[in-house]
């Protein structure tokens, strides 16, 4: 085989390969225009303003009724107390000192923390105290 035909086997090979790789690029590029995007809502998440984090309670009380639930966890005086399911009729004052515990876990504990059944309640007791 002559050189020139070696050369020209190489060249159009390298060019099928460009063409295929190009093709590839642009459909990938037309299927990712069509998937949604969650990466740039992250960055209004961390800029919203009070309105919004104020909406977000309410969207949490609708979903707190939808669920049921015996006990309400709460902080109250930096002792962790037990509710009923009313948050009004203390069940058990527990003796945990909240002072201890991360911010967003007394934050929770601000809105209260519902929780379904004794066992459950047990746990996160348990987990709270150690």
């Amino acid at each position: 085989m002559p050189q020139w035909e070696a050369d020209m086997k190489k060249t159009t090979g390298i060019c099928f390969l460009a063409i295929v790789l190009a093709l590839g690029a642009a459909g990938g590029y037309a299927l990712l225009r069509h998937v949604p995007q969650i990466g740039p809502k992250a960055p209004e998440l961390l800029l919203a303003t009070e309105e919004d984090a104020q909406e977000v309670p309410d969207a949490l009380e609708i979903m707190k009724i939808q669920e049921p639930y015996r006990y309400v966890l709460q902080e109250k005086d930096g002792v962790l107390v037990v509710y009923e399911y009313d948050g009004e009729t203390v069940r058990m004052e527990t003796g945990i000192q909240t002072q201890g515990f991360d911010d967003a876990t007394r934050l929770l504990l601000r809105q209260g923390i519902h929780v379904k059944n004794d066992e459950e309640l047990y746990d996160l007791l348990e987990s709270y105290s150690s």
